[in-house]
């Protein structure tokens, strides 16, 4: 959870997804945003989605993949939090 509010976190996970990977499709009312990580020769892309949900008016952020990838969760949540951070 992000000590920010849920339109905050969702505009945050909106930039980090568009500049890391590719948007599949938005759904701002839900608040949910997929993706699709790209494909190289050494890493089989997989699709995704993160939403944001609101809680005690703070923004709190699920992510789901395809198959288990702590790595992209992790850069995700990291990326959002710094760009939350650039605008405070």
């Amino acid at each position: 959870m992000f000590d920010a509010s849920p339109d905050r976190v969702y505009a945050a996970v909106q930039k980090v997804i568009r500049d890391h990977y590719i948007i599949t499709f938005i759904d701002d009312k839900q608040m949910m945003v997929s993706f699709q990580t790209p494909e190289t020769r050494m890493f089989v892309g997989m699709s995704g989605s993160a939403n944001v949900e609101a809680e005690n008016g703070k923004g709190k952020l699920h992510i789901t993949l395809q198959r288990n990838a702590s790595g992209i969760q992790n850069n995700i949540i990291k990326w959002v939090g710094e760009e939350l951070n650039k605008k405070n």
